[in-house]
């Protein structure tokens, strides 16, 4: 083996949409997994929405919504991974779904000066925590404001 292959760091990208609760649970495991791993996610924001029309997909409630079973077996599973990993700070937000399109912006101009996490971090408590309807630009500066950033410069 070359000694360059023993010492090359493990990264991937983490594809996500606040909006998405499947991205809030990765979220959250994240950390523990990277640890474990030696790995770094690289955060690339997308919006679901257009992912899903780009690849003529649909959401899951869309798609099992003719097959009940289907979408009952997804939500048990949904809940035992919550359980699981004990993310009993998980709540459905009540605003479901939501637009994401300024949160996410949002969370891009947050990279380009320095503070990804802290801004993911914020929306994903803020939208999958505390149920706050993140489609609204005064609720995402609020939100912001709230954890010490600047939400109006944001």
């Amino acid at each position: 083996m070359d000694g360059k292959f023993l010492t090359m760091s493990k990264t991937f990208e983490f594809i996500f949409d606040v909006g998405g609760p499947n991205s809030y649970l990765a979220h959250r495991v994240l950390p523990e997994f990277c640890a474990a791993h030696g790995a770094t996610a690289i955060h690339v924001p997308v919006l679901l929405g257009g992912l899903f029309k780009a690849t003529s997909n649909v959401a899951p409630m869309i798609r099992y919504a003719e097959t009940p079973a289907k979408r009952n077996y997804e939500l048990l599973e949904f809940h035992r991974f919550i359980a699981k990993h004990g993310l009993s700070n998980f709540k459905m937000n009540p605003h479901f779904p939501v637009n994401t399109l300024l949160l996410m912006r949002t969370i891009t101009g947050a990279a380009r000066i320095g503070i990804r996490a802290e801004a993911i971090e914020i929306a994903m408590a803020a939208t999958w925590e505390d149920g706050l309807n993140m489609s609204e630009a005064e609720t995402i500066k609020a939100a912001y404001d709230a954890a010490g950033l600047d939400g109006a410069a944001l």
